[in-house]
This record gives C-alpha cells, sequence and structure tokens, in this order.
C-alpha cells in the first residue's frame, strides 16, 4: 500500500473515532483497514492506536504521527497543485516560535494578518523564552535574537537590537548619572534571571542588585518605578524612552548589536504557507521601532 495513504488512513480513523466509520471514509472495508493499521503497527516496531471494545485512543506516537502527517498530505496536495501550474492558496497548520515579549507585541499581529489574508490556514504560537529545537519540536519559523549557530536553519536576518541601560528620571534626578561602568557599583541594578541564573551585565564586578526578576516586563516596570538600572532589549523600551519614562544612559559603552533573525529549516521545497508568511513577517518586522535593519 502507498505509504501516503497510510497516513491518510490512520488521520481517517483518528478523526471518525471507530474504524468501521474510517473503512466508511475511505472506501475500503473494516476487515481492510483493520488488516492495514495492524501491517503500520509491526512495521514500525509501536503500537498506534489502542483498541478496546469501547472506544479508539490514539498513542503518543500515533498522534505525533498523525500530526506529521497531516502536514505532509497538505504539502504533497500543494507541490502537486504548483507542478501543475495551478493556482493556489497557502493551506494547513503553520507553527511559529518567538520569544515571550517579542512574540506577543510584534509576531501576533502579523499572524492575525496572515489569518485573515489566508483562510485556510492555522497558526500555532508558540511564545517561550526557551531556545526550542525546530526539528524536534516541528516549528515551521522561528523568530531568533542572538548568534545561530545552527547550520541545518536557514536564516532571514532583520536587523540587530542592542542590549541598552536604562532608568528612569526620577532615578537618576536622586542617584545621579552614570559616567562610565565602574560607577554602576554606586547603583542599584533590577537583573534578569534565566533558569534561576542571574544574568550579569559583564560591565563590572561591583554591581549591587536589589531586585532579581525573570521576566523583561516586570524589570522594566521596577525601573519605571525607580528601583533602579535596567538592562532590556532597545527594542522592548521604544515607547518609553520615547514618552520620557525612562532614559538611556552610557549608550558609548554599550557592547555589539545583536541579530534579529527569522529561521526555518533548511529544505528544497517550502510550503506555501510558510513562504507566505515569511514574505509578510519580514516586511512587518522592517516597521519595528527598535531594531536597526541590515
Amino acid at each position: 500500500m502507498d505509504k501516503l495513504d497510510e497516513l491518510a488512513l490512520l488521520i481517517a480513523i483518528l478523526d471518525e473515532g471507530t474504524l468501521i466509520a474510517a473503512a466508511h471514509k475511505t472506501g475500503r472495508s473494516p476487515a481492510s483497514v483493520t488488516h492495514i493499521l495492524n501491517e503500520m503497527e509491526t512495521r514500525i516496531g509501536v503500537r498506534l492506536i489502542e483498541r478496546t471494545t469501547r472506544k479508539l485512543a490514539p498513542t503518543e506516537a500515533g498522534r505525533r504521527l498523525a500530526d506529521s502527517g497531516r502536514r505532509i498530505l497538505s504539502d504533497y496536495d500543494e507541490s502537486l497543485h504548483e507542478a501543475m501550474g495551478q493556482a493556489v492558496s497557502p493551506t494547513g497548520l503553520l507553527r511559529v516560535s518567538a520569544p515571550l515579549m517579542f512574540g506577543r507585541r510584534h509576531l501576533a499581529p502579523i499572524a492575525t494578518r496572515y489569518l485573515d489574508m489566508y483562510p485556510q490556514v492555522s497558526i500555532e504560537l508558540l511564545l517561550s523564552n526557551e531556545m526550542v529545537d525546530l526539528i524536534d519540536h516541528k516549528i515551521d519559523v522561528a523568530l531568533r535574537i542572538g548568534a545561530l549557530n545552527d547550520s541545518r536553519l536557514t536564516v532571514r536576518q532583520i536587523g540587530e537590537v542592542r542590549r541598552i541601560i536604562v532608568a528612569s528620571p526620577d532615578y537618576l534626578s536622586k542617584h545621579g548619572l552614570p559616567t562610565n561602568p565602574d560607577s554602576l557599583a554606586q547603583h542599584t541594578l533590577v537583573m534578569m534571571s534565566i533558569r534561576g541564573e542571574v544574568q550579569p551585565w559583564n560591565l563590572t564586578a561591583q554591581a549591587h542588585s536589589r531586585f532579581v526578576v525573570n521576566q523583561a516586563e516586570t524589570m522594566i516596570d521596577a525601573a519605571i518605578s525607580g528601583i533602579g538600572l535596567a538592562r532590556p532589549l532597545s527594542y522592548q523600551v521604544i515607547d518609553e524612552i520615547k514618552s520620557g519614562k525612562l532614559v538611556r544612559v552610557l549608550s558609548q559603552f554599550e557592547p555589539a548589536p545583536i541579530p534579529v533573525s527569522l529561521v526555518f529549516t533548511s529544505r528544497k521545497h517550502i510550503p506555501m504557507r510558510t513562504r507566505a508568511f515569511l514574505d509578510i513577517a519580514v516586511g512587518a518586522l522592517k516597521q519595528v521601532e527598535g531594531i536597526q535593519y541590515s
């Protein structure tokens, strides 16, 4: 039996909920469906569907295979239409990953605009400051801030951001303006922790922190309230600097800029839904204030 037909049958079983209903949907006999499913499980070496007298339920392996199968079949249909020169719109599920704050502010609006343009596509937007593996987590597109070392990925660099130091006008009026990195020893810092590890500023060994948080927006709020100096990424505080809530200091001592990129797994055939999203996202992200463009 053709492997694509096997995937389609597995998906039909999960969607319909019974072997009889899947047989009816695919034009086969219930005995044939049972035989094909048994052969798949024997060849793969894992159970795909748990069968009881009352219901069917996918195993974890069966669920993962079905999820991958839906994407494979969608890509296959799309490729056939393209090969025949037929106009085709993006379809299927697009999984996008981004850092929490950047994704909420900038990628979520892009995703909703994309969904309005392409009604046959669904998006799963995964926001996390953890660096997820695109292949292991079946991510189509990821927004990355930082150096990239994975040669399996194709990169579209959007621009660059900087790690900057900011404080509220009230804090600076009370404690003075820092003039060099060594002067930070006389100030209070609001610092970030990642997975329980406080992230050093690498500017001075004498810095004192009275407040450590694990979320960038909380760090920024603390700086606005006047607790101390904070060190966000430039895009995170562009509005606060423009409004005067925060003041950028020690800009002459800022480290090298950090690349902002869209990445996706390298392969010859990129699904149309991925290509369409990249085209929209690249253009939209170039309008984001706080990013210096490449």
